[in-house]
């Protein structure tokens, strides 16, 4: 039997729109997972610069500590040779830098600032490590600060207690850290002469930690977490088409079974009457271009409503399905059959004459009758019908035609039922 068949704008649409929702289902996908390992790599950062400031602070509380040493004994008396000579800036605040023992050695002072200075060429020469004393008015031009270490100064003076940066246009590139140094009672011998008294600010031990080591070991995390974010965004995408594509079918069973549900009747599952009057719209208009036959069947079950009121509608159900049954069966696979009303169906055959045609409803009504039916309980139950032929004429409507089909099966009623009339 031929099928009805549409032009489905729908499916396209889902189509498209089950694209769209790949595609944006895709991009929210990438995004996350962007946002994730950007998230893992910021914490990453963050854990490496919390330990250089770790590390700096402990130098700080190292280099702070050895002062506060060097100071409570007034200085350190180191021997002296051709790399340690008197500081000369000692003497020009008035301290007396050199003496000889019994022994005949010859000692210098060092003091906080200098023992500072030469631990850090120490631990830059090992560790690569630099620590720089600094103040606004340094005695020693060596300590004079840089315009970093300068506005860390000015921070310590507005209340700020450490100072960080990580500076990439150093060679090499450096991790800096400050912190202020505040003058005790063992400080004031050098620094009484600048006007400076116990307790005030006086200025900061700066320490450059080189990153070359940091940025070494940052380098397999970002590896893995690359790697990582590649395989998840592979992985994630092919979850996302599958689970896309499976929404996808999904989509269209549900499609297919709207449109089945919108041109089939549900009773019978053969073609409603919308549907099949979309067909005769089809088969009259291309019959009318090509001006070849066309015939349709209208067909009415006999004594139906008896049927439904003595036997009920369980019965009349089976009988309708029967019905359509038989009809699926008797005609030709290009025919098209439909439910139009209650107990009226229609058969519609194209490119057949009134000859044919009523040969067609011939086999109908002979089919329907041939096999009792089965009611309740088994009882066999007799079902015949009654069917109209109409040929569509020169310049024939639709609508006529159909009129013409009822007008020839109320003739096969008036007959006496069970048998077939063609219109002229």
């Amino acid at each position: 039997m031929g099928r009805i068949r549409h032009t489905n704008s729908r499916r396209i649409g889902n189509l498209h729109g089950l694209w769209t929702f790949r595609w944006q289902i895709a991009i929210v996908a990438i995004i996350y997972t962007i946002v994730v390992f950007v998230g893992i790599s910021v914490q990453t950062t963050r854990v490496v610069t919390e330990t250089l400031r770790a590390q700096g602070s402990s130098t700080f509380d190292l280099i702070y500590d050895a002062r506060t040493w060097n100071a409570g004994h007034g200085g350190v008396w180191v021997e002296k040779s051709d790399t340690v000579d008197t500081n000369q800036w000692l003497l020009k605040i008035g301290i007396d830098a050199d003496i000889s023992t019994t022994d005949g050695r010859d000692l210098t002072l060092r003091n906080p600032s200098a023992m500072t200075r030469e631990l850090s060429e120490i631990t830059k020469s090992e560790r690569g490590v630099t620590f720089h004393l600094t103040s606004f008015d340094a005695l020693n031009p060596y300590n004079d600060p840089d315009p970093w270490e300068l506005e860390a100064l000015e921070s310590f003076e507005n209340g700020e207690t450490w100072a960080e940066t990580l500076d990439r246009e150093a060679d090499p590139q450096v991790y800096r850290y400050m912190e202020p140094l505040y003058l005790d009672d063992s400080c004031t011998q050098c620094h009484a002469v600048q006007g400076y008294s116990a307790g005030d600010f006086r200025g900061g031990i700066s320490i450059n930690i080189p990153l070359e080591e940091f940025d070494r070991l940052l380098i397999q995390p970002r590896i893995v977490l690359g790697v990582l974010g590649f395989l998840t965004l592979v992985f994630g995408a092919s979850i996302i088409q599958y689970l896309v594509k499976r929404l996808g079918r999904k989509i269209d069973e549900a499609t297919e079974q709207l449109e089945h549900l919108a041109v089939t009747d549900v009773l019978t599952q053969i073609p409603n009457r919308r549907a099949t009057l979309e067909r005769l719209s089809h088969e009259h208009s291309r019959s009318i271009r090509t001006e070849s036959p066309l015939s349709v069947i209208s067909i009415d079950i006999d004594h139906f409503k008896s049927i439904n009121d003595t036997l009920g509608h369980a019965a009349g159900d089976h009988v309708l399905k029967e019905i359509a049954r038989r009809l699926t069966e008797s005609v030709r696979e290009y025919d098209g059959i439909g439910r139009i009303g209650g107990e009226e169906f229609l058969v519609i055959a194209p490119d057949t004459d009134s000859k044919d045609a009523h040969a067609l409803g011939e086999r109908i009504i002979s089919a329907i009758r041939r096999d009792p039916f089965t009611a309740d309980e088994g009882m066999p139950l007799i079902v015949t019908a009654s069917a109209g032929v109409a040929t569509l004429a020169a310049d024939e409507s639709e609508d006529s035609l159909l009129a013409r089909a009822d007008g020839a099966l109320y003739d096969a009623k008036d007959a006496g039922r069970d048998q077939i009339v063609s219109c002229d």
